[in-house]
């Protein structure tokens, strides 16, 4: 048989036919698979997943041998072993349901492959050149060029933009208001009177701040003008950023927040949208602001302070003006036009060309009883010496165009709080205006047009010349100048300056983002319900919202959030500070009620902290002893379901918290100690309850806290105590010795290792996977080096050795407390206390954390105290310059984008320092392996060594640093912050293809993103008057969510802000719209990993083109009416488009998105 049918197959025909069949079904295949690739792929708006629960433990908690034995009502000290103790509590392996994400769908894009890259030119820059010494540049070479360029007759004419400007810092030296009352509101009087006289006149402004404040008192005549010379074009508003914002330690969402204070205020009141930005003094300059600019329908930036050496490769290259393009922005779809200014700074001695003294002849300012340097060199313009002049002027404008191909110059006239006095608006523009007739009527000898005008005419012009610019990515970090000494002077000292403010901007940014959302859902809410009480009480409120936005705006400028101004300024900083928070809690409590009660009184809820002053650090408020139950709320504003460690203090160790379903929920009592004296004190009065709270997205929750009188099966657990010399008052905790060894904390997920007698950490073992490193905490306090270290720079005195802590005159004081909820080890050292804590439940993401923190107080103590990992990881990268290997780290920007970190080997390590708003990392492409630190304030990091992170945690400098402060830092302030260590396993990196690099591969991953938002954006947490209101409303013992659904968890909502109602802003009463303005961010992450995320599968995927909500996602209880897609600050109708719901707005990884929704 079988012969028969080889036979009947091989026939001639029969062949055929089999070919053809073949070819047919080859053809069909490749069809439906071409088919399936083309439209398989396409946009598609998933339906969200159920997030597996995290489970909820009851019963007793056993260890594994060599751990401690813990039951509900027992304790047993650790097995001795020769080498390490085990204090740590592991609760019983758990099964779990995980889910994926669906690594197919991650974003591939290789990122844009720029002109110039700062990852590969600035490591190659000549740092110590001898030109160095000068304090100039320009050499033989830029002599050369220029005087090719003067006997050129090719190029078309020179043109000439003068520029008159002030910068007006809202607060340094001065606060806020006595800056406006001296100086600025005389500048903005003046700007209007000689805008007026003086018809060839123009002028620029930035800080929005000022002109709010000038606008609310000002005559309406005197409003009419200033709108008229802003339509007219002769009043630039540059930016209209509530200020002019730093770029280096502040987050995303507080350079986001100052842009839309400010845009919304000069749209409202102005008319217009500002068009270019003029970003001159901050100290130095990121990628993120050009991306948020361009978002904001910005399409021209100029930035000043760079660093030198930079500075000398664009006037070589002659590419001072380029298009910054995002790392992954491979269409440069989100890039803008920028000018770097060629010189120094932005006074008019170093604007007009290379030579400063020379430049001085043309600063024509003279006040009676005021000295400045061009006293003795400036000479007033008259016919006698204008010849003299034009040349002598023309010369420098050509030595500066000799930089650009384009044969077009801006010239910055201005400096700090100039044109106060109406005098010098005479003095600049009849002078300018002399030499301007001048040479502008002797072309065929100056080959030149000069006049003033605006930086939009400047972008303009170059535009019209130049058919294209060369594209840059990166950024300009660190910032070092030259100009004072003749010598590098790194500016990464704000970087850690004051990080008491710092910490305390987050704390207030958190409590406004929060309250912008509530307070957009509740007036909503009361409106469509027609709560008029309700809806009245929030629009009183809204004025203290606006007033909490301004503060929180103010503090986003780069003498503010950098603490670079002198100590009463920054003391009114905080005053701000605190008011704006402080009106964010209440607006959140009131906020809750309506939603939660449907009315508004002031008593339903209360904070679980009391803070009186801004100088006063936070201090928890004990739960009501006489009440038999409590009640706290939780608002989680995050779009995602997230755990918490939930802490509050109470007066009786016998409680059972329940959740708002009335689950029981395991809960922890630890004591709380005092380790202010030579032994650690046990309180018998007070103590802290601990328990993971599982918050449903944009959800307000409530719990109930139940005071009892004896223990039973859902009783808070009574940690284990392990303490050398403890005393207790009271005997509740068993207290426990150490054994010998070193010590080591265990949960079923993670392992840590600790130096017995420092209590540091030493190792990290994460069980699930076998991985293992060495990671070796330590701190230190570097000297600085007097006159050369403050408030903006950074001098370490490295030759001598950093002196180590715990200081010699003290002994640390270590103390371990574990139960079922968390494991963690204290450390009192002078100056700082250190505690570092693993969780035993609340899920694979939060448990693999490992969450330090540290509470800093140097006192009087001077130097620079640092917290260093040393870890063995070959964190390394070939060097550029040499054969060696050099220690590289990666850094965020303002929370929004990484930078790769390489060391310059021919920087000290003050240049090696690097700003970071949420994270920095170490990578060992070797063995797959990521160590990160996430952070919940600005810090400076540096990798000086392979395999270390390194951070500034706390500075006292006692002398000014000579960049005109004029003090030392020497208000220090008890600091805590917090950190989260993670350590990941990353699937091998793919080779570099021709210097393209997959961008993707740098970034954080989903796991890192959700943690930093988790530690960035804690939940509120409210105390509900039970007793007297809360039992009135079932509503209490539930949970209420925002949305109808989670949100993809690689969508971030960056803010839900209601907008001001347009038509009564020239009354100058701010009453809220109908409208809210959300603001949404598309994640970009890594997802190459060989662990699971622990997240699941709730995301969109890192694809192209993918709704930011899942389809159906709306608003519980409240409709909108309209979807508006429009620019980020939401003022430009170019932009807006009409979109059906929340599922239709798409986003690309890293985009912002802005729609107004109407309600």
């Amino acid at each position: 048989m079988p012969d028969k049918v080889i036979s009947f197959l091989c026939r001639p025909r029969n062949l055929r036919l089999m070919v053809f069949a073949l070819v047919a079904a080859t053809a069909i295949f490749s069809t439906i698979y071409v088919l399936t690739g083309l439209f398989g792929n396409q946009t598609t708006v998933p339906t969200p997943t159920t997030q597996q629960e995290s489970t909820i433990l009851q019963g007793d908690y056993v260890l594994n041998q060599d751990t401690i034995t813990h039951n509900s009502d027992r304790h047993s000290h650790p097995t001795e072993t020769t080498e390490t103790r085990n204090y740590g509590h592991q609760l019983p392996v758990r099964n779990r349901t995980r889910q994926k994400l669906q690594l197919d769908k991650c974003n591939r894009g290789e990122g844009y492959v720029p002109d110039m890259d700062s990852n590969n030119i600035y490591p190659t820059l000549p740092f110590d050149a001898k030109w160095v010494e000068s304090r100039e540049y320009w050499n033989t070479f830029f002599e050369e060029r220029y005087n090719k360029l003067r006997q050129s007759t090719e190029k078309p004419y020179l043109k000439v933009f003068v520029i008159p400007h002030s910068h007006t810092d809202p607060g340094w030296l001065y606060t806020f208001e006595e800056y406006f009352q001296l100086q600025t509101k005389n500048i903005i009087d003046n700007a209007v009177d000689k805008l007026e006289e003086l018809p060839l006149m123009k002028f620029q402004l930035s800080e929005i701040s000022f002109l709010a404040k000038w606008y609310k008192y000002a005559h309406p005549s005197r409003r009419a003008a200033l709108k008229k010379f802003v339509k007219e074009g002769r009043l630039e508003i540059a930016t209209g950023g509530w200020v002019m914002t730093d770029e280096a330690v502040v987050s995303l969402y507080a350079m986001i927040d100052q842009l839309v204070e400010g845009h919304q205020w000069v749209k409202a009141h102005l008319g217009v949208v500002p068009k270019t930005s003029w970003s001159v003094d901050p100290f130095g300059h990121g990628s993120t602001f050009p991306y948020i600019l361009n978002a904001a329908g910005i399409n021209g930036m100029v930035v000043q302070r760079i660093h030198y050496a930079w500075k000398k490769y664009f006037a070589e290259q002659q590419t001072g003006d380029f298009n910054w393009v995002q790392r992954w922005d491979s269409t440069k779809g989100h890039s803008i036009l920028c000018h770097n200014a060629p010189f120094d700074i932005y006074s008019i001695k170093h604007s007009c060309g290379p030579h400063p003294q020379t430049c001085l002849n043309f600063d024509f300012r003279s006040i009676i009883g005021e000295y400045s340097e061009n006293s003795h060199i400036m000479q007033p313009i008259t016919k006698g010496n204008i010849k003299e002049k034009a040349e002598l002027l023309m010369e420098q404008y050509w030595k500066a165009a000799s930089l650009f191909k384009h044969n077009v110059i801006m010239v910055s006239l201005g400096d700090d709080f100039r044109y106060s006095h109406q005098t010098e608006w005479n003095q600049q523009y009849y002078n300018y205006l002399a030499l301007f007739n001048y040479i502008n009527s002797n072309k065929e000898i100056f080959r030149a047009e000069l006049s003033f005008g605006t930086i939009s005419e400047y972008f303009k012009s170059i535009r019209s010349r130049s058919e294209s610019f060369p594209t840059f990515s990166g950024d300009f970090f660190v910032y070092s100048d030259i100009f004072s000494e003749g010598r590098p002077a790194y500016w990464s000292g704000y970087f850690g300056t004051r990080p008491y403010w710092k910490k305390f901007y987050r704390e207030t940014e958190n409590a406004l983002r929060s309250a912008e959302i509530l307070y957009s859902f509740a007036t909503a809410l009361a409106r469509q319900k027609t709560q008029l009480n309700t809806l009245q009480i929030m629009n009183q409120e809204y004025a203290n919202l606006e007033v909490a936005r301004q503060w929180m705006g103010l503090f986003a400028h780069h003498d503010a959030v950098t603490g670079t101004s002198k100590a009463r300024t920054m003391d009114d900083y905080g005053m701000k500070l605190l008011d704006a928070k402080q009106n964010s809690m209440k607006i959140q409590m009131l906020a809750i009620s309506s939603i939660l009660f449907g009315q508004i009184e002031d008593s339903h809820l209360s904070l679980d902290y009391d803070q009186s002053t801004f100088a006063n650090v936070p201090k928890k408020v004990p739960l009501r002893p006489n009440s038999n139950e409590e009640r706290i709320i939780l608002f989680n504003s995050l779009g995602w379901r997230r755990s918490h460690l939930t802490k509050v203090v109470v007066k009786t160790p016998y409680v059972q918290v329940t959740g708002p379903s009335g689950e029981n929920i395991v809960a922890q009592i630890n004591p709380i100690m005092d380790f202010r004296g030579s032994t650690p004190v046990i309180s018998s009065a007070i103590f802290e309850l601990l328990f993971i709270a599982n918050l449903a997205p944009l959800s307000i929750s409530t719990f109930t806290i139940k005071m009892v009188t004896e223990r039973g099966e859902n009783t808070a657990v009574l940690s284990s105590i392990y303490c050398k010399n403890c005393t207790a008052p009271r005997v509740l905790f068993e207290v426990n010795s150490f054994q010998p060894g070193n010590i080591q904390l265990t949960s079923d997920r993670m392992q840590l290792l600790f130096d017995r007698d420092t209590g540091f950490l030493l190792g990290i073992k994460k069980l699930q996977g076998s991985i293992s490193i060495n990671a070796k905490l330590s701190f230190g306090l570097y000297a600085s080096v007097d006159f050369k270290s403050g408030a903006y720079l950074l001098k370490l005195d490295t030759p001598s050795e950093p002196q180590s802590i715990p200081f010699s005159s003290s002994f640390p004081k270590i103390f371990i407390v574990s139960g079922p909820v968390s494991s963690e080890l204290s450390v009192s050292s002078d100056p700082l206390l250190i505690s570092t804590q693993i969780m035993h439940s609340g899920g694979e993401t939060f448990e693999e954390g490992i969450y330090i923190q540290s509470k800093v107080n140097l006192g009087l103590q001077k130097g620079e105290l640092f917290m260093r990992f040393d870890t063995e990881l070959n964190s390394t990268t070939a060097s550029l310059n040499s054969d060696n290997s050099l220690p590289t780290f990666y850094t965020d920007q303002n929370g929004f984008t990484v930078e790769k970190r390489t060391k310059i080997e021919a920087i000290n390590i003050e240049g090696n320092y690097y700003p970071v708003n949420t994270l920095a990392y170490l990578q060992d492409e070797d063995r797959g392996l990521r160590f990160s630190i996430l952070v919940d304030r600005a810090h400076g990091f540096s990798s000086f060594e392979k395999g270390r992170l390194e951070t500034i945690i706390e500075r006292r400098t006692l002398y000014d640093d000579a960049r005109g402060m004029g003090e030392g830092v020497t208000d220090n302030r008890e600091t805590i912050s917090n950190y989260i260590i993670i350590v990941e396993k990353i699937r091998e990196i793919r080779p570099e293809n021709e210097g393209k690099r997959m961008y993707e591969e740098l970034l954080p991953t989903l796991k890192i993103h959700h943690l930093s938002q988790s530690l960035n954006y804690p939940p509120s947490l409210f105390i509900l008057d039970y007793e007297n209101y809360g039992k009135k409303s079932q509503s209490t013992t539930r949970s209420f969510s925002l949305l109808s659904q989670e949100i993809p968890c690689d969508t971030h909502l960056i803010n839900l802000r209601t907008m001001t109602e347009e038509r009564i802003y020239d009354i100058d009463i701010n009453l809220p719209s109908t409208k809210a303005l959300m603001i949404i961010q598309k994640l970009a992450y890594y997802c190459l990993s060989n662990e699971d995320n622990g997240i699941g599968n709730c995301g969109n995927g890192n694809t192209m083109n993918q709704s930011l909500f899942y389809v159906g996602t709306g608003f519980n209880l409240v409709t909108v009416k309209e979807f508006i897609e429009t620019s980020l600050t939401g003022i430009d109708n170019r932009t807006f488009r009409i979109v059906k719901d929340l599922s239709q707005l798409q986003g690309d990884p890293f985009e912002i998105k802005s729609l107004i929704l109407k309600f």
